[in-house]
This record gives structure tokens, C-alpha cells and sequence, in this order.
């Protein structure tokens, strides 16, 4: 800074500032006068002692002003300035000296007269104002706090002093001529500095003092007697008084014992002087409630040796006075002193154990001589003095932390106060969510005060602040479905989706460690294993930049404990907790957990801090974990009995000082979402904690077949009294999200109304918290609930409302944690079976030939038949025979054909079932089988049974009667949902001119599972058994087959042979054999010369729908006639081989051929057609493909005396 130089204490250098005129001036003809101004004592400029530290005057720092009673300025000017003026005019001259450290004038009021007028200024040793001195945060780490102690005009006085220790903060005190002193802590140690009034440093100044004193004395305390200039130093037991004689040369006293002046004195807080009265604090720390006693006494010094005078002492006030605050101590952070008494700067502050407040008072006392005399209290609201309220939000109009005297002029004190924003807010609670960094003006004449903003003087304390942003940005994320990792992104308030970390590797299956602060920062733990598996605990900003001197990211950083499993991050202070969980013992577990504050930057963690919890019967570990205001909530599963119960935790953490759990803690059970038998694990996937509670998300699932398919979520919140109480909020209505299908048992459906699977909390808007919904889209498709693919979506909670509900926010490419294929209806292999064999195999095509490969598996005894169906997951029951037994068998669909999965018994049936139908539709497993009996007395009955089962298609079943009809035969057998479907035949008489023609029709009856009809519809009505070969529209009555008489005839053989139900469309197959038989010598009845088969596809109509009216039939497949040596060719639609999406594939097992009779000595084979025929649903039904099959089938027209068909 710029050396102006200093002269002598009384300002002598004669400024003079010649104003001169003609008598009379031609501007209005009015007399004028020569005016000359001096700045001392008869007009002489007079040398100056250059170690007095006071100011030379020059162009720089000097104006001089002339204005007349109007306050209207005649002339400015430095050291030369030339102007006239008026004679009789009234004027006021006044003088100003400007410095870095303080401000020296003087004025005088004069009427010109006429010729030379003289005017003489004399400026005081004292300054009229001294500059303020600031502070400023440098430096704010593990390692401390220093600051850069300011001038008011900017420049530096001091820079990096140290903060804390023994020595709170530096201590500034002036003298009567402006010159600054300083006691402060820099580099290690302790210093004593004196400045002039430009700031520049006085080098000698701390030498000649410390040469004073004694070595052993640590000063903690000064002030300077404005009035005498005389310097009280103190140590730790005792005051000195130091005189300066001449510049830098001291007489210093013998120290005087504190207990001398009072034996309870053991510290002094704060000191001021003026005019020989020393004036001091001392906190009254062994009492309660903790307040601070004011001492006044002469200083008197003869000699060396310092004698107290007429000690006069007062308690001061406490600034909280209600006994809940005894324990917060009031500390007297400032005096000042003055002719008008000395006044006290009052703070009690207390950011921690439930109370927030800081709060301030300035105390005004005269002093007499022999008593202090209280004249004025400010800057307290006296409704704050008396409140019990544990925290009280910033108030502009009153202190908040005073921290000092820094300046005054004539008028005002001015006081640094060291401001904290206390706000409270509805989520935070009472926080500290800043600073308030203000100057007070006190204004001695008036008693009033007011504050200004501090600009960058930040004082001494720095307060991060927390405040909760209204909005904070959401997390995404998405797992690969390839490597299992997670990549997470951040969708950050401008709208832009940024990457945070790309190959996250969880430690447990679906959860992933992330949490927030009210800032919107998030942290994340996590494992990569690039090149080999690493733990990382990273921050990143709420617009996604990496804090890269934070954990991991940080040099040197080092985990406290390797096998950390879980984060939490204090919502309201964003202090960070690692925890984990491990066993302890045969019957316990243990929580450890670390601690790193956030308001000491993190620098470390603390030591490990243990509690004991109960079992665990599965993994040991924690599902979510959060904090709020030193609180840890935890949610995992603990023994209770035989069982383990989900519970959440709450524990009050000791946070200051050394790290523990405390007594203090809360539980509740969180009850399962499923209630019902062969429930998979319920998990608490997030909870999120603010002032108003702890929310969690719960979720539970199966996805997997063979039980009840369900995807549940549910919010559960609880207020929380701090202590030992977690009380439960009811959410009314939908409004927990939990589907309240989920009491009764059966598959659930996908419901946007409620949680389809709730991974976690993601951010807040407002009073709307987000959560990522992990959607299962179970449906009920092919009959039955399937996973059908995602409903990946993000969640709205209103936590002022208590409203849950779906929201419209994009996902930006997130998909959460799973990912579920849509549902692909079944599509097997086609079966193969061959006549007179043991063979049963699949194929792609059916043209395969049988192979070991591709057979089905059975055993020596077990002999498959060719009654079988498919369920509607495509897996395939054939009735066999196991000795003596009829069993089903059951075989699950693979990519390669089929694996046998189960053999169940049919209890004491004799007969070998006609047809079987199997139904999984609704969580159901129904057997339906079909028998036909021909009693010995009676007419034929059909009968259908049904056999249920639960998980494991396997053991001896006892069946259940459910329908049975008399007069008709069963041939087929299906069931899906909506009921059972028998296909029949009704064999009847009808009489056609005098003659009783045998007619049969085919019908497929529904039956509800109820039993009761639901209607029937007809496939071929009124279909005659027997006709005239040469007429085939002329029916016959029934022929005579053993008699030579008989003519020839044509027998109809005609069936459903199978249905089949494909996307609620119930389908039927029949085949019609026809049969030309004649008299047959060699057989001695009539025989078939001449055999061919067609068969037909019909549509039946929609399962849900009652049954009515004729079948439409699709398509058919007319016998090809023989052409040449090429032979004919028959169709006789038999089986369903195969499920398939939107197709049907029949094994035909026909045949065409002639000549029956000579057939048995004929070389030339009997010509069979086995085919399989697919037809397209959606295709063009009378252009199936068409292939031969490997398998022969059931039937054979075989060669003899005529030919046979079995």
C-alpha cells in the first residue's frame, strides 16, 4: 500500500487555499473578498515527527471545502485552489483527511469580510471515524479455519490467521489516534502487531513489547486505553500494563494475578479501556446457567506495579434465560468503551442436539466510577429472551451471532455480526441453511441500531447450510441383460440425461446403493470389476459433475472397513454413514457402521460403531438404509421364532464427539404384501426420510410358473418422535399402492392403478416424491396370468396429500432392474407314434423317423397309448398302461422336444380312457378323462372324470365324477377356462317309408366347471349309417352282414376324433371312413372290397360363449381317387400332434384302396396314408402343407378276405 508518511501528533502543516479577487467584480458589481485558509496554529507550516503515525497531507488524501448556509458548495480543492467570494456571505470551511484506517477533519463556520480573510482549522490527534476492519474465510478444512483480516477500502491487513485453539479469534483493538492492534495465531504462533492509520505494519512494535514481558507470559487478551494510549495485555493468570514513552519504547508493570482482582476469575472473555478503567469479562463456567459477570477498576500504574482500583462488578444478562437452555453458554464476545461507559456484545448460539437458534444483544452500562449502571438492551427480541421454543428462525431486525467490535465514527458503533441463517423448513425441520454475514451500526446518540450487508466479509464461522431444493433431479438406471451390470444416469433439471456410472456391479440381486442430500447431490456405492473387483463410493452434483475430492475420487482416500455393504447419506446435514451387517455369533448379528460429517469436508471416517440385532435365517444382510438428523433407519429381516420378520429400525446416532449408537431406538414390523402359502421374499427396496417421517417402498414378487404369479409394491410411511416411537400413517383408499387383490390367493394381474414392483426412490419435486416402478405386465393370456413382458414407469407420492399415482414423467430409456420377455405362446415339436410299437418320438415336420433322440421317455413297463392331449402351456398327458394300471404321463416342452415330468395314477379304473383333456387356466390343474361304457343290462354311458392336482404332477388320484350321459358315445375331450367340451356321437333310428334307417349325428357339448350344460352344437346332424352303393343318396335299414343275400352296401364310419382349443376358439376334427362291403365266400360274411377316408376341420365356436347351432366347417379334405398305377389317397383327421401359435397340426391316419377282397393274395401292398397336415388359421385354410409323416399312426387297412381297419 501506498506510504503517505506521518509528522507530529497536533496536524501543523499549514494547508493554505488562497482565494482572491478584484474589489469589485464586473459579474453584479458586488464587493468581493480574498479568502485563506490554514490548517494549524498561526499560519506557519510546521514539520511533523514522522513516529507519531499520524497522516501527511498531500493531493491524495486531503479536501477542503467551502459552502455557504445553503449547504450550496462555493469551491473544493487540495493544496491549491483558487475562487472569490461575496462579502457578508456566510460560509462554513471545512477540512478532511482521508486514510486506509480512519478519517480526521475540522470545520468553521466564518462571515467574509471585506479584503484578507484569514482562517485558521486545527485538526484533532483524534479521528472523527476509523474504518471498519473485515474479515474474510480463506481457508475452511480438517486442518482448521484462517482468514484474512481487511481493511474497509480492501486492502489487506493480515492474511491467513489462524482461527480456534485457545485464541477463538484475532482481537482488534485502536487507540486514540487510529493505529490499529492485532493479537492473533499465524503459522504456529502467537502474535502482537501494531498498524498505522494507511495499514502498514509497525515492525518494531511486537519485538519492543514482547522485550517487555516475560518470556514465559501467552498473551490471550489486550486493549488499548483509546483516551491514554495505554496497553493492558493478558495471560493466563494475570494483566500487564505496558506505557510508550516514545515510539516503540516501553514501560511495562509487573504482571497483576487475575485472582487479585477476583479469586474466581480463572478466564476473561473479552477487555476494553478508556481514560484508566479497565473493563473485562468473565464467563461464570462452573455455574448454571451459564452467563458472564462484567468487572470495571482503576488501572493504576506507579511504578511497575499494577494496582486495581475500586472493582465494581455486574452479572450479565443470559441471553436464553428459560432453565431448558441453562446449559448453552452466553459468551461476551466484544467490549467497547467510551466516555458514555462500556458497552457488552452478548452471543449465545446452539446448532445441535434439537435446538437451532443463534441469537445476540448489545448491553450499554455507565459507569460512574463506583457503579455500573445498565442504560440500554438492543438487538434481542425480548419475546426470544423468555421463549421455551428450542429453535427460532433469523430475524433481520436483530443479531443473529455478534462476533466483535470493528469500527466506530461519531456516531455509530459498528459490530460484525457473524450471522447464521436459521430457517425452518417443512421437510428439514429447523436447519442451519446459511450465513447471515451483516454489519450493525449502534448509534450512540440515538440508540438506535441497523444492520447492512457484510459484502465479502464473511467474519469467522462459515455455515454450508443445508436447504432443501424444491426440486431435485431423478436417478435412472438400467440393467445390461448380457453382463448383469447397471448403468446409471441422472436426469438433471434442464432436462438433459447425464451418464454417472456405467458398469455398476451390485453386491446384492436389485438393489442399488444410492443416496441423496437436500441438495440434490448423490452418492453412489459400488462395485466394478474392471480389472478386478473394486469398491467405490463417488459424489456427483445435482447437475452431474463428479466431486472429484470426494471418496474414492479423492487422493489417498482409503475405505474404513473393506467389506462395506451400504450408504446413507444424512438428508438434513449430509453427513455419510457406511454401514454393514454380519454375524455375530450362533443367534446374533451385528450392524457396524462409519461416520464421515460433512461439515468437516469429510477429511475421514470415524471408528466403527456397533450394535447387536437379532438372527437372521437367510443371507445377513440390509435391505435399505437412510438417515435424518443423525437418526439411522434401517429395514431387514430378523428371527423371530421360526420365522423371519421384515422390520424397520430407527436408531439415534451420537454424531458429535465420538461416533455410537445410543439407547435411543425404535422398531415396527412391516407386514408382508403377499399373505398367503408359497410366498417369495418381501423387500424394503428404498426408504427415504425427511422431518415428517420415514417412507418405505416394500415390494414382492414371483415370476416364475408352477404358483401364483404376482408383482406387489406398497409405501408405508411413519412419523418418528426422535426417541422410541415409529407410528404408522394410514394411507386411505389405493393410496398405499398395494393391490388389494393380494388378500385373497391367485395370480394378479397388472393394475396401473397400484405398485406393480417399486425399486426405489428416485427425487422430489415439490412435495411429490418419485419412485421407479419395476413393472411386471402380468395378464392373463392363452387362458392363463403370464409375464407378459414390462411396465417399466415412474411413480408419484404426494406427501402433503397422502396420494400415490402413476406419473406421466418419460423414462428416458431407463428400465429399472429387470427386463421381461413378452409372452410367446407354446409351440412344441410335433408328436410321432407308430401301431404295434413302443415308439414315440417328435419331429419338427413330421418326417422324421423315429430316433433315440428324439424319443419320449418311459420305462420298460410303461406302455403309452394314443390318447393325449396338451395343456394350455403345451405340455402333453398321454394315457399309458403300467401293468394292470391306467396312468397319465406328464412331459414338458423343451427347445429340443420333451422332458418326462411326472406320472400320476388314475385310482380303480378298469377302463382305458377314451379321450383326456387337461386345463391349467386360473392357478387350476384339472384332469378331465372320458370313458365309454357298454353295461351288460342297459344302455351305453358315457362318463367324464376329473382329477385335481396341486404342484406336482406325480402319486395315485382318486377321481371325481363330473358328468355322465346315457345313448351317446364320447370320442374326444377339451378344456380350457371356460368349461369342458365333449365331443359325441348319438346313434339313433329313424323310419323312412315303412323302414327303420339307422342315423347317427355328431355333437360337441360345453359343460361350465360347475357341471351344468352350457348348450351344444351340432357338426353333422341326421347322417345316415348305411347307404346304397349305386344311389348314395338312398339310405338302407340295417344290413345283414352274415347273410349271402345281402347286396352290397357302403358303411359310414364317422367321428370327432379331437378338438382343440387355440386362443379361445374351440376347433374339432373329424374323419369319415367309408366302407363298400359285398359277400365274402372265403369269410362267410360281408367284408370291405373297397375302403376310403375323408375328414373335415370345423370351427365349433368361442369358448366364453354358450353353444348353439351347427359348427362351421373350415375345410376338408376329400379322398383323391386312384389314377393309373398312381394309388388314392385317403385323409382321416385323427390327432392334434402339436400346439402352435395360430396353427393346428393333424396327424391323418387314412387310407384309399380296392379290390379288398382279392387283397390277401394280391403281391401289391395295401396302401396306408399317414400325413401330417398344418393349417394356418390366419392362411388359406384349403392349402395346408402338407408332408408324409414318419409314424404310422394308430390304424391300418389291412390285407385279407376284404379289408380290415384297426
Amino acid at each position: 500500500m501506498k506510504k503517505i508518511g506521518f509528522k507530529m501528533l497536533a496536524v501543523s502543516a499549514m494547508l493554505c487555499t488562497v482565494f482572491a479577487a478584484c474589489n469589485f467584480n464586473v459579474n453584479g458589481g458586488s464587493e468581493r473578498a480574498e479568502i485563506r485558509v490554514f490548517l494549524g496554529e498561526g499560519g506557519a507550516l510546521r514539520s511533523a515527527n514522522p513516529e507519531t503515525g499520524l497522516p501527511e497531507f498531500d493531493n491524495e488524501n486531503t479536501t477542503i471545502t467551502i459552502i455557504d448556509d445553503d449547504g450550496t458548495e462555493i469551491a473544493r480543492g487540495t493544496t491549491s485552489l483558487s475562487a472569490d467570494v461575496a462579502v457578508g456571505t456566510k460560509i462554513i470551511v471545512t477540512a478532511r483527511v482521508t486514510t486506509e484506517a480512519g478519517v480526521w477533519s475540522a470545520s468553521k463556520r466564518h462571515t467574509v469580510q471585506a479584503g484578507i480573510n484569514d482562517i485558521f482549522l486545527q485538526l484533532s490527534k483524534a479521528p472523527k471515524s476509523v474504518g471498519n476492519i473485515l474479515s474474510r474465510v480463506v481457508k475452511n478444512d480438517s486442518s482448521g479455519i484462517e482468514v484474512t483480516l481487511k481493511l474497509d477500502c480492501g486492502d489487506n491487513l493480515i492474511e491467513n490467521v489462524k482461527i480456534g485453539g485457545n485464541l477463538k479469534r484475532p482481537i482488534t483493538a485502536r487507540d486514540g489516534i487510529g493505529r490499529i492492534y492485532v493479537l492473533y495465531d499465524k503459522g504456529g504462533s502467537r502474535h502482537f502487531t501494531r498498524f498505522d492509520v494507511e495499514g502498514d505494519e509497525d515492525d518494531g512494535f511486537e519485538a519492543a513489547v514482547k522485550g517487555k514481558l516475560p518470556s514465559s507470559a501467552v498473551l490471550t487478551n489486550m486493549a488499548v486505553d483509546a483516551k491514554t494510549g495505554t496497553i493492558f495485555v493478558f495471560d493466563f493468570t494475570g494483566i500487564y500494563c505496558l506505557k510508550e514513552n516514545t515510539h516503540n519504547t516501553f514501560t511495562c508493570s509487573s504482571q497483576l494475578p487475575l485472582s487479585t482482582i477476583d479469586p474466581s476469575i480463572s478466564t476473561v472473555s473479552a477487555v476494553a479501556a478508556y481514560n484508566g478503567t479497565l473493563f473485562f469479562t468473565v464467563p461464570l463456567s462452573a455455574s448454571l446457567p451459564q452467563v458472564n459477570k462484567l468487572f470495571a477498576c482503576k488501572a493504576e500504574l506507579s511504578g511497575s506495579t499494577l494496582t486495581p482500583l475500586n472493582k465494581i462488578e455486574k452479572q450479565l444478562p443470559k441471553v436464553r434465560q428459560d432453565n431448558a437452555f441453562d446449559n448453552n453458554h452466553t459468551e461476551c464476545t466484544g467490549l467497547f468503551a467510551d466516555e458514555g461507559g462500556v458497552y457488552c456484545l452478548l452471543e449465545e448460539h446452539k446448532l445441535s442436539d434439537g435446538m437451532q437458534y443463534a441469537l445476540g444483544q448489545l448491553v450499554h452500562y455507565i459507569y460512574s466510577g463506583s457503579t455500573l449502571t445498565k442504560k440500554t438492551e438492543i438487538g434481542l427480541n425480548s419475546d426470544n429472551t423468555v421463549s421455551t421454543e428450542k429453535s427460532i428462525a433469523f430475524d433481520a431486525r436483530y443479531f443473529s451471532s455478534p462476533a466483535g467490535f470493528i469500527g466506530y465514527d461519531e456516531e455509530n458503533i459498528y459490530i460484525a455480526d457473524d450471522g447464521v441463517d436459521i430457517h425452518e423448513d417443512e421437510y428439514l425441520g429447523w436447519c442451519v441453511t446459511g450465513n447471515k454475514n451483516r454489519i450493525a451500526a449502534f448509534n450512540r446518540k440515538t440508540n438506535g441500531m441497523s444492520f447492512d450487508d457484510a459484502g465479502n466479509a464473511t467474519w469467522f464461522a462459515e455455515y454450508a447450510g443445508r436447504r432443501r431444493e424444491t426440486k431435485i433431479p431423478r436417478l435412472l438406471w438400467s440393467r445390461d441383460l448380457y453382463s448383469g451390470a447397471v448403468a446409471l444416469n441422472l436426469k438433471t433439471l434442464d432436462g438433459t440425461v447425464k451418464p454417472l456410472v456405467q458398469n455398476i456391479g451390485t453386491r446384492q440381486q436389485d438393489k442399488l446403493m444410492t443416496a441423496r442430500d437436500s441438495t440434490g447431490n448423490v452418492y453412489v456405492l459400488y462395485l466394478d470389476n474392471t480389472p478386478a473387483p473394486q469398491l467405490h463410493l463417488e459424489r456427483f452434483s445435482a447437475d452431474g459433475t463428479k466431486d472429484d475430492s470426494f471418496g474414492t475420487a479423492k487422493t489417498g482416500f482409503t475405505f474404513p472397513d473393506t467389506g462395506i455393504t451400504d450408504l446413507a447419506v444424512d438428508f438434513k446435514t449430509a453427513d455419510v454413514f457406511l454401514l454393514k451387517r454380519t454375524r455375530a455369533g450362533l443367534t446374533d448379528t451385528m450392524i457396524t457402521a462409519y461416520m464421515a460429517k460433512a461439515d468437516n469436508g469429510y477429511a475421514s471416517f470415524s471408528g466403527p460403531a456397533t450394535v447387536p440385532m437379532p438372527d437372521v435365517r437367510g443371507s445377513v444382510t440390509i435391505d435399505s438404509v437412510a438417515a435424518f438428523d443423525g437418526t439411522l433407519f434401517f429395514a431387514m429381516d430378523v428371527k423371530v421364532g421360526a420365522d423371519d420378520v421384515k422390520k424397520l429400525y430407527a436408531y439415534k446416532m451420537q454424531t458429535a464427539g465420538s461416533f455410537a449408537f445410543t439407547a435411543d431406538k425404535a422398531e415396527t414390523e412391516l407386514s408382508q404384501l403377499w399373505q398367503h402359502p408359497a410366498k417369495s421374499p418381501m423387500v424394503c427396496t428404498g426408504l427415504f426420510v425427511d422431518r415428517k417421517g420415514v417412507y418405505g417402498v416394500l415390494a414382492q414378487k414371483n415370476t416364475t410358473g408352477g404358483a401364483d404369479l404376482y408383482a406387489l409394491g406398497k409405501i408405508v410411511r411413519y412419523t418418528y418422535d426422535g426417541s422410541t416411537q415409529l407410528t404408522p400413517v394410514v394411507l386411505s383408499g389405493n393410496n398405499s399402492g398395494l393391490n388389494p387383490a393380494a388378500a385373497n390367493p391367485g395370480s394378479i394381474g397388472y393394475d396401473a392403478k397400484y405398485f406393480s414392483y417399486p425399486a426405489g426412490f428416485l427425487g422430489y419435486d415439490g412435495d411429490t416424491l418419485y419412485i421407479a416402478d419395476d413393472g411386471v405386465n402380468i395378464e392373463e393370456v392363452n387362458e392363463n396370468f403370464h409375464v407378459n413382458g414390462n411396465k417399466d414407469r415412474i411413480m408419484a407420492f404426494d406427501c402433503k396429500n397422502n396420494t400415490l399415482s402413476a406419473s406421466s414423467l418419460d423414462l428416458d430409456g431407463a428400465t429399472w432392474f429387470k427386463s421381461y420377455d413378452k409372452y410367446t405362446y407354446p409351440e412344441t415339436k410335433m408328436l410321432l407314434w407308430e401301431k404295434g410299437s413302443s415308439q414315440y418320438w417328435v419331429g419338427d415336420n413330421g418326417t422324421e423317423a423315429y430316433s433315440p433322440s428324439s424319443a419320449l421317455s418311459t420305462t420298460p413297463s410303461q406302455h403309452l397309448t394314443d390318447v393325449f392331449c396338451y395343456d394350455q402351456n403345451g405340455n402333453l398327458y398321454i394315457v399309458m398302461r403300467d401293468g394292470s394300471d391306467y396312468q397319465v404321463k406328464r412331459f414338458t416342452p423343451t427347445d429340443t422336444g420333451f422332458n418326462s415330468t411326472g406320472d400320476m395314477k388314475i385310482k380303480d379304473e378298469s377302463e382305458r380312457p377314451v379321450s383326456i383333456a387337461v386345463d391349467v387356466s386360473g392357478g387350476t390343474n384339472i384332469l378331465y378323462y372320458g370313458i365309454n361304457v357298454v353295461p351288460v343290462v342297459g344302455n351305453l354311458r358315457l362318463s367324464v372324470q376329473k382329477i385335481e392336482w396341486s404342484d406336482h404332477f406325480v402319486g395315485e388320484k382318486e377321481p371325481q365324477a363330473f358328468i355322465s350321459a346315457e345313448n351317446e358315445q364320447l370320442t374326444a375331450l377339451a378344456a380350457n377356462k371356460d368349461g369342458v367340451f365333449v365331443g359325441v356321437k348319438q346313434i339313433y333310428e329313424e323310419t323312412v317309408g315303412g323302414n327303420q334307417i339307422p342315423k347317427y349325428r355328431l355333437k360337441v357339448k360345453k359343460f361350465l366347471k360347475g357341471k351344468h350344460a352350457d348348450g351344444s352344437v351340432t357338426v353333422v346332424e341326421n347322417a345316415s349309417s348305411y347307404v346304397d352303393p349305386d344311389n348314395t343318396d338312398t339310405p338302407i335299414p340295417n344290413p345283414q352282414p352274415y347273410s349271402s343275400s345281402q347286396l352290397p352296401y357302403i358303411e359310414y364310419e364317422e367321428a370327432i376324433n379331437d378338438l382343440q382349443v387355440v386362443e379361445g376358439t374351440l376347433y374339432a376334427i373329424t374323419s369319415k371312413a367309408e366302407e363298400t362291403k359285398k359277400w365274402n365266400n372265403d369269410a362267410g360274411k360281408c367284408t370291405i372290397d373297397k375302403f376310403k377316408m375323408s375328414s373335415a376341420l370345423y370351427k365349433i365356436g368361442k369358448t366364453e360363449e354358450g353353444f348353439s347351432g351347427n359348427a362351421e366347417k373350415l375345410t376338408e379334405k376329400e379322398p383323391v381317387p386312384p389314377v393309373g398305377p398312381k394309388p388314392g389317397v385317403g385323409y382321416g383327421f385323427y390327432r392334434f400332434i402339436a400346439v402352435k401359435p395360430k396353427k393346428l397340426v393333424i396327424a391323418s391316419d387314412g387310407a384309399y384302396d380296392v379290390n379288398g377282397h382279392l387283397s390277401g393274395s394280391s403281391g401289391n401292398p395295401v396302401h396306408n396314408d399317414n400325413k401330417v397336415l398344418t393349417y394356418d388359421l390366419d392362411g388359406n385354410l384349403n392349402s395346408p402343407e402338407e408332408k408324409d409323416a414318419a409314424g404310422k399312426f394308430s390304424k391300418e387297412l389291412q390285407p385279407g378276405s376284404g379289408f380290415s381297419w384297426e
